[in-house]
Formats: C-alpha cells, sequence, structure tokens
C-alpha cells in the first residue's frame, strides 16, 4: 500500500505541475522530469495510465492474497489487452474492464428478517434506512405484511413460511451475509425457520468439523407500541429455546424483558412439575396441586435492569442490551457506578436521564449507556427497530459489541431530535428521519 501510495503521489504530483492549461501549449522545464513533454501526451491520457498502473499494482496484491483464483484472472486479463485508445479520451480498453473486474469489493452486509411497517416508520423500512445511513448493504427477508400508520395498525398478513424460506435462500446463496437481524417473527414455525437458518450459516462460517458463529442481532418484537400482539403466545418459549443461545445481541426493553423471563419461569415449571409427575424420576403421580404460577420479574431502576439482563445473558446470548429510556433512575446509577459500573454518556445529560444496560454474558460485565432525554416528540416510531439494525450495521463494518451499540444510540437519539418538527402522521407514533445526517428536512 506504501509503495502504491508513494508511486501515485509523485507521479501525480510531476504530472498535475506540469499539466497546461486546456487547450494551452505543454511547458518545458529543463531539468524536470515531465510526463507530458514526450509525444505530446495529454494530462487525460497520463491520468488513465497511472489508473491502470495502479489497478495492476491492485491486482498483484490480490493475486498473492487469493492466488488460486485471481492467477486464473490475471491470464484472461493479459490475454485481453487492446491497443490504448487515441491520448486524450476516456476511453476504458477491455484490459481496464477486467482489472476492474478483478478488484471486487464486497460491502458490509446485513440480512433482515422481519415484517414490513407500510407506515414506513418502523420494520423492514426502518431496518433498511438504519443501514443505508451507516453505508452497509442490506437484503431482505419479510415474515409479514402491516397495514399501519401512525394511529396504529389496521391489519397484519403473516406471508407462508415456505415463501419466507425461499426468501432467505435466495438472498444467502447470492450475496451472503455479514450479520443476520431479526425483528417481527410472529410464529413458532417463523422462530424455528429462523433459528434454522441461523445455525446453518454458522455451519458454513465453521472449518474442520466445528461450528462456526453467525452474528445475530435478535430484537424480540413481542407488542407493537399501541399494545397489538407481534409475537404468538407459544411462539416465545421457541424464541428463548432456540433464537436467545443463537444471538451475538439480545435487544429487548423492560415489557419485553419481563414477558420472556416469565415464560422462561413458566417454563422451568412446567418442566420440574413433570418430572415430578413422572414414575421415573421418582415423583410417586404427583399431588393434584398443578403447577405454581410464576413469579412476575419486576423491573422497577437500573438495579432491577442489571439483573435481569444478567439473567436474560444467562439463557444464551452473548450481549443483552436492555432498553429503559425514561424508566431510568439516575441515583441509582450514580450508585452502581461507584461500585465500579461502567457508564457511556451520550448528549448533554440533562435530569431527564435515560439509562440503557448492556450485559456481557462471558465477564458479566455491564455498562450503563446514558443520554439526555429528548423534549417531548411523537416522533419516535421504529426506535427499537432502528436501534438494533444499526447496531448490527455497525457490526458488519467489524466493530466490537459495545462500541457499535453506541454508535447506534448516538445515531437513534439524533434521528429522535432532528425529527420533533416534522409534521408526517396524525396519530402518536410519528416516523422518525432516518437520514437526519444528511437530508435538507
Amino acid at each position: 500500500a506504501r509503495k502504491l501510495e508513494s508511486l501515485l503521489d509523485a507521479a501525480f504530483e510531476a504530472a498535475f505541475e506540469a499539466a497546461p492549461a486546456p487547450g494551452g501549449p505543454i511547458p518545458a522545464e529543463e531539468g524536470k522530469h515531465n510526463l507530458f513533454a514526450e509525444g505530446q501526451v495529454s494530462l487525460a491520457q497520463a491520468a488513465r495510465d497511472l489508473f491502470v498502473k495502479a489497478m495492476e499494482h491492485e491486482l498483484n496484491f490480490f493475486r498473492g492474497a487469493f492466488e488460486a483464483g485471481l492467477s486464473r484472472n490475471s491470464s484472461e486479463i493479459d490475454a485481453g489487452v487492446t491497443a490504448a485508445p487515441p491520448a486524450g479520451e476516456f476511453l476504458v480498453d477491455d484490459r481496464e474492464q477486467r482489472l476492474l473486474a478483478a478488484g471486487h469489493i464486497v460491502p458490509p452486509r446485513v440480512l433482515i428478517v422481519a415484517g414490513s411497517d407500510s407506515g414506513g416508520g418502523a420494520g423492514i423500512q426502518a431496518d433498511m434506512k438504519a443501514c443505508a445511513a451507516a453505508s452497509v448493504f442490506s437484503t431482505t427477508a419479510i415474515t409479514a405484511v402491516t397495514a399501519q400508520n401512525s394511529l396504529g395498525v389496521q391489519g397484519v398478513h403473516v406471508l407462508p413460511e415456505a415463501f419466507l424460506k425461499a426468501q432467505m435462500q435466495s438472498v444467502l446463496q447470492d450475496f451472503g451475509t455479514d450479520v443476520v437481524k431479526t425483528g417481527m417473527l410472529g410464529t413458532e414455525q417463523v422462530v424455528n425457520l429462523v433459528a434454522d437458518m441461523i445455525e446453518a450459516q454458522a455451519r458454513s462460517a465453521g472449518k474442520d468439523g466445528i461450528m462456526g458463529r453467525c452474528l445475530a442481532v435478535v430484537d424480540p418484537v413481542m407488542v407493537s407500541t399501541s399494545g397489538d400482539p407481534l409475537l404468538e403466545p407459544n411462539a416465545v418459549s421457541a424464541f428463548l429455546q432456540r433464537l436467545l443461545p443463537l444471538a451475538t445481541v439480545l435487544t429487548p426493553n423492560v415489557h419485553e424483558a419481563r414477558l420472556l423471563l416469565k415464560q422462561h419461569q413458566a417454563d422451568r415449571a412446567r418442566i420440574q412439575h413433570a418430572q415430578a409427575q413422572s414414575p421415573n424420576t421418582g415423583g410417586g403421580g404427583g399431588s393434584g396441586r398443578g403447577e405454581a404460577a410464576p413469579a412476575e420479574f419486576l423491573i422497577r431502576g437500573v438495579g432491577d435492569m442489571e439483573r435481569a439482563a444478567l439473567a436474560l445473558a444467562a439463557l444464551g446470548p452473548d450481549w443483552v442490551l436492555l432498553k429503559g429510556g425514561l424508566f431510568a433512575n439516575t441515583q441509582e446509577v450514580a450508585e452502581s457506578e461507584a461500585k465500579g459500573g461502567d457508564t457511556i454518556k451520550s448528549g448533554e445529560v440533562t435530569q431527564g436521564e435515560a439509562v440503557d444496560v448492556l450485559c456481557h454474558r462471558a465477564s458479566g460485565r455491564v455498562i450503563h449507556l446514558t443520554h439526555a432525554v429528548v423534549p417531548r416528540t411523537c416522533h419516535t416510531h421504529g426506535t427499537g427497530c432502528t436501534l438494533a439494525s444499526r447496531i448490527a450495521a455497525e457490526l458488519a463494518k467489524g466493530a466490537e459489541v459495545p462500541k457499535a451499540v453506541e454508535a447506534a444510540k448516538a445515531y437513534v437519539h439524533g434521528a429522535i431530535k432532528a425529527s420533533a418538527h416534522l409534521a408526517l402522521g396524525t396519530g402518536v407514533q410519528g416516523p422518525m428521519n432516518h437520514h437526519w445526517e444528511t437530508s435538507p428536512w
């Protein structure tokens, strides 16, 4: 890279210092190398030649890294050399086309498996916007289409599992992916289908019979903001058993965390009850009192959030990001910091401070991510989808999880803040401006 950089710097510096004005004579400077003096070569021709040299250097580099594939390409390139075009014309000959073809760039990729939001604020639409804003290429597999707007969800149509599978196979076989992001899954069958796909991706990433790893950001979309159920009750157990152990990052809010932990307690109680009733376990036939109702997992402050995040992490995810929002208590954050907890602050922290908790399963590390609360605005629809997808996008670009989460939170916080003035929708859940960093509105 240094050799190529020095070659281009020296050549372009010499070329442009010696470049004539358009249509003017070529200057000759005694004692100084002039790329244009010999043969009256134009600036355009010299630049073109330098570009070809740069591509040849790049090809040599990639040939060393991928000898088997690119050595074949290089022979095809050499066989395709044609005569150079007339001086002064920006023409791309066959050799240059072949050089360009050999230097394919694979951008960071995210496969989004989620539902469609016809209002454009959440779901697949928000996911793709969040990835695009991070310069990440996204593919999609749509689980369901909805009729919804800022007033709520008017209808849901779940797509057949076979067609969802066809979507995932289609994009994975052609484009591949670096990260899988899941959103609204809806049914137990879809949860199992998506888990099968992530496991297959992990197997394909493995080597010598050892299971690889497929990065997955799992957003447990269970209930819409307006209260509509988006995940069937019998699908929650499958979600816990199949998807959580495959998740790189799990992103529940407080309500979703309570539901997941409550279902886990119910599943465990049911298994224990069944074992107690089984003659093979010495249960003696049971007492006839039935299963005990699971205790409600209360989350009333940051301390409870930490315990809930750790409890969810124990079920399999590498990381759990428990979103607290306005629920946070700054006094508890201060107490936790005094005990050695980490805090990452985003924006100017004021009295209205929101706190999320990020927990790492392997180390038990807990990080508080705090940010100032945006003044009252209704344009917060799709914040969960957007946050999870931006985390997936940052992971696809190679970021570590804490940095990916920090960047995603800053992006969403900026989107909410920049959308407060929008006049989109008449309901209480308006969409955000996902392209707030570059949009004129």
